[in-house]
């Protein structure tokens, strides 16, 4: 099992970050690798259907809503490869701290070897693309609101 850890300071009200996290059908828009969402409802033990970029391609996965603890927690499993993110938010002055944890507890043989081939390092690198963009989405619409 692959996890990684990141914390970073968003520059953004947790209200505004929360706001952005929790619009799943935007999240093509700014989450890594994400092409489409398909999302019926957001709450805790919802599904919804994302395809992303893999390296041949795309593939459809399906998320399970875990934990939704407005607006301080937010965690989500892959329950077609058992990839995970888990985020916390606390506000910092006029930022949101966040502690994210992301990784990959495989469901089969398959994603099992990935995961022990590339899971950290892809991890990483994706968890590392998941702030700057975090970063970005959530000040352009906190100031789009203010405007």
């Amino acid at each position: 099992m692959s996890e990684v850890r990141q914390q970073g300071l968003i520059g953004a009200p947790r209200q505004a970050v929360w706001d952005v996290i929790i619009d799943v059908e935007r999240h093509p828009e700014w989450w890594p690798d994400t092409v489409e969402v398909e999302c019926d409802e957001v709450s805790e033990g919802c599904t919804y259907r994302e395809v992303a970029k893999v390296p041949i391609g795309t593939a459809e996965r399906r998320f399970m809503i875990e934990e939704l603890d407005e607006p301080s927690e937010f965690r989500i499993r892959c329950v077609t490869s058992g990839a995970f993110v888990h985020l916390a938010f606390t506000d910092a002055q006029t930022g949101t701290f966040v502690d994210a944890a992301a990784g990959m507890d495989p469901v089969s043989t398959r994603f099992r070897i990935l995961d022990t081939v590339v899971g950290k390092r892809h991890w990483q690198g994706w968890l590392s693309r998941w702030f700057d963009s975090l970063d970005q989405v959530a000040r352009q619409r906190q100031g789009s609101v203010r405007d």
